[in-house]
């Protein structure tokens, strides 16, 4: 699946865009490889939901979120 994290724009969003197993551990490592932040990201409490079709980038996007807000958004569920 791919996952970009969420940034001021979609064309920086795009740039860190990253194929990833479509899991919740994959992406709670992948963004607290990225993250800048304290806290860590923790793949419990990592939730993956539908959040529309964005005709921009042909995604079905899923919005990724976590105790600290939105993570970013995939094309996919987890599986």
């Amino acid at each position: 699946m791919k996952f970009r994290p969420h940034r001021g724009t979609l064309a920086e969003s795009m740039a860190e865009c990253v194929d990833l197993e479509p899991t919740a551990q994959a992406i709670a490592d992948h963004y607290n490889a990225i993250s800048k932040i304290g806290p860590r990201v923790l793949v419990e409490t990592i939730r993956v939901e539908p959040y529309g079709k964005d005709d921009r980038i042909g995604w079905d996007t899923y919005l990724v979120t976590e105790w600290l807000g939105v993570l970013g958004f995939t094309d996919g569920p987890l599986t």
